[in-house]
């Protein structure tokens, strides 16, 4: 895979998981000491941390640094509920566009801890797209105890997308165009969750060029993560293989369409980075 294409990817991946971050902050519903709340996959991201506090209105200093964050966060019309720890002290960067910058400013946040009887599986597959061969996830049934009764299934997928698109323009005169890739994400087999596993789309990007010219540009698709909740097929599949080495296999593939409009040339090389968490409650 190019390099650039790696890297882009990357950036993509911290990027949501700041994205992801900011979302438990902004759609906690507390109820007493649980909440609302869903898993989500592991992925990199952006952590403050404090180096030396000062006391407000002076600013302390704090660093960053990248880590690898997931778990659970609380989100209204989540699946499961999970306990909270209530008024966790934590910092923010006060200028997180200023590399340089270390002024910090603390702040309390409820955060929540997954439930104890939630067990979780995660896979992942980064490939050129098309995705050739399919990409399978085995999620075996020894992550339950034998015996268990599934309450309740889900799958979370973060998924971050990037392509480079050749445009020629063929023409006597001067085009200016949209420009756009969709990919498209198939899940197998289909009747194991109630939802569908949406495509994503890369920013509409708009490009003048002159008669006879070209360029080759990248467009990117960051999506949030899906949440795809499992149906009773999926939780008496589970059941099925509870505490031995049987697995339920999920097949997982990435295509592509481009619109180019006027442009003509298209998509040269497609990258794909996806991450897949699923998360069953059980019973004994």
């Amino acid at each position: 895979l190019d390099s650039g294409l790696l890297r882009s990817c990357s950036n993509m991946m911290k990027s949501i998981g700041i994205f992801l971050l900011a979302l438990c902050i902004a759609l906690t519903r507390v109820y007493g000491q649980t909440c609302e709340c869903e898993f989500r996959p592991t992925e990199v991201c952006e952590v403050v941390t404090l180096d030396q506090a000062f006391t407000p209105p002076t600013p302390s200093v704090c660093s960053r640094e990248n880590a690898d964050c997931g778990g659970c966060y609380c989100v209204t019309g989540g699946g499961f509920t999970c306990p909270v720890d209530e008024n966790v002290s934590s910092y923010a960067l006060i200028n997180p566009e200023v590399p340089s910058d270390t002024s910090c400013l603390e702040f309390t946040q409820d955060i929540a801890q997954c439930p104890g009887n939630v067990a979780v599986f995660a896979c992942s597959n980064v490939d050129q797209v098309t995705w050739s061969p399919s990409f399978v996830c085995e999620v075996p049934g020894s992550i339950i105890p034998a015996g268990a009764t599934v309450e309740l299934t889900r799958a979370a997928i973060l998924q971050a997308s990037n392509a480079s698109v050749l445009l020629i323009n063929p023409g006597t005169a001067t085009i200016t165009a949209g420009v756009t890739v969709t990919f498209i994400n198939t899940l197998t087999p289909v009747n194991f969750f109630t939802e569908t596993w949406q495509n994503g789309a890369s920013e509409n990007v708009i490009r003048t060029l002159g008669a006879g010219e070209s360029e080759t540009i990248d467009v990117f698709q960051i999506s949030e993560t899906q949440i795809l909740p499992g149906s009773a097929l999926f939780n008496s599949a589970m059941e099925a293989v509870a505490g031995t080495s049987g697995t339920v296999d999920f097949t997982f593939d990435v295509s592509f369409e481009s619109e180019t409009n006027d442009f003509s040339g298209g998509p040269t090389e497609l990258f794909s980075a996806c991450v897949f968490l699923f998360a069953v409650q059980f019973s004994i």
